[in-house]
This record gives C-alpha cells, structure tokens and sequence, in this order.
C-alpha cells in the first residue's frame, strides 16, 4: 500500500491510499473508498437508499429517484471499472466519527462531451457527487470537492509519470442552478464559471465549472508529503 500525503489550506490534510485496483481518499471527517472494497450487496442497498429519496434526487441528474434494476446497472460498471485499474470511477463516501455511508462522488474522464461547451472543454476530468439528507449542513460538500480535487491531480500526475500520455486539461463540475450550496461550493473549489447554463439530463439547465489541471509531482518514495497552496 502507497499513501501519499497532501495538504489543503481549507480541510487540512488529505491522504490518498493505492494498492493495485484499490484507493481510498482520507480527511480529517470523511473516508472515500473506491467501490471494489465493499460487497455488491452493501452497494446496492446503500445506493438505493439515498437515490430512491426523491428530496435527495431533487436537483441531482434529471431529478428522477432511482430504479433498483439502474442502481445495480452502475454499481457493476462502476465497479467493474476498479477492477480494470481505471483510476477514474465512483468513490462512496463515509463519515469517519460514525463509519457510516454518506453518499458518493463520481470521477470520471470525459473527452468530447464538452468540447464544444463555452469555450471548449474537451479532454476533462468531470466530478458530481451527493451526501443524505441527514448531513446537509455539515460543510460536507466543500471536503469531499476539495478532496476529488487533489485525488485527480494526484491521478493524472501518476499518469505523467508512468506513461507520459496526453493529459486531461482541466477539472469540470455541473450542477443546477437552483441548488445553490452546490453552486456555491464549486465556484469556491474550481473558481471558473461558463457565462451561460449549459443543457442536460433531459434539458435540465446545469452552470458548467470549470479549472484548469495541474498535476501533482509524483515521487517514487513509498509515503510523499506533498504541499498545496492552491486550494
């Protein structure tokens, strides 16, 4: 197992623990745990659980609550996608003082979708997530955007150093314009904002944020303390 150590002004030290297929993210509050640690069976029901609350859904995708049948459809994909080594997939995200699921935090490639967006966003690396009703309030949402952060550009720069392909560009969020915390925690963590609301999931209105990507500088020791000053 590698760790790599971080630091962030705003949420304090974030650690990034690898072992082949497997990664876990470390805050002070929350753990983020890629899927291929837990059974099929605790996914799909702790999924289930917050996708089939429709407050929790509201402002989320195209504010649909969620099918047990689509559920266990993205819980193997996503999945499946760890096992293959992609560094790029769903975490689950659970509290620390009480270890229990919280929710989820998608991190995902994306090489066309948005290149005709704005100015042109193409080659990105795209990040959503979403917490239970229970802890809103929390400031949850600030340390697990904070954290996807650091986790891509320490990703992408295992990629520079491993295998020198091209790079993803930048790091891209959505959300609705009427789920203002979310807005309000992008704009803070990507500090860029498309002028105009972009159209998804049916329709749906979305603000495109967007950063441009730095990778982290990776080191062949088996724990790096790496400092940032950007977030």
């Amino acid at each position: 197992m590698t760790t790599y150590n971080y630091k962030s002004k705003k949420i304090g030290d974030v650690s990034i623990k690898s072992d082949t297929c497997i990664t876990s993210i470390h805050t002070n509050r929350l753990t983020l745990k890629s899927l291929n640690q837990d059974s099929r069976a605790t996914l799909v029901y702790n999924y289930a659980k917050l996708l089939g609350d429709s407050e929790i859904v509201k402002l989320l995708n195209d504010g649909k609550t969620w099918s047990l049948e689509l559920v266990q459809t993205v819980i193997d994909l996503k999945t499946s996608a760890w096992h293959n080594s992609d560094p790029f997939s769903l975490f689950s995200i659970y509290e620390n003082d009480t270890n229990q699921f919280i929710g989820s935090v998608s991190i995902k490639k994306e090489l066309e979708t948005y290149h005709t967006t704005g100015t042109g966003h193409a080659n990105v690396i795209e990040i959503g997530f979403f917490i239970d009703k229970a802890v809103w309030g929390k400031g949850y949402g600030t340390e697990i955007a904070i954290a996807a952060k650091k986790y891509i550009k320490h990703a992408v720069g295992v990629i520079a150093a491993e295998h020198g392909s091209p790079l993803p560009k930048e790091i891209v969020a959505t959300a609705h314009p009427e789920n203002i915390a979310s807005c309000a925690i992008l704009k803070k963590t990507l500090k860029h904002v498309e002028s105009e609301p972009i159209k998804k999931y049916d329709g749906n209105p979305r603000l495109f944020f967007f950063k441009p990507l730095k990778p982290a500088i990776m080191s062949t020791m088996e724990t790096v303390s790496l400092e940032s000053v950007s977030l």
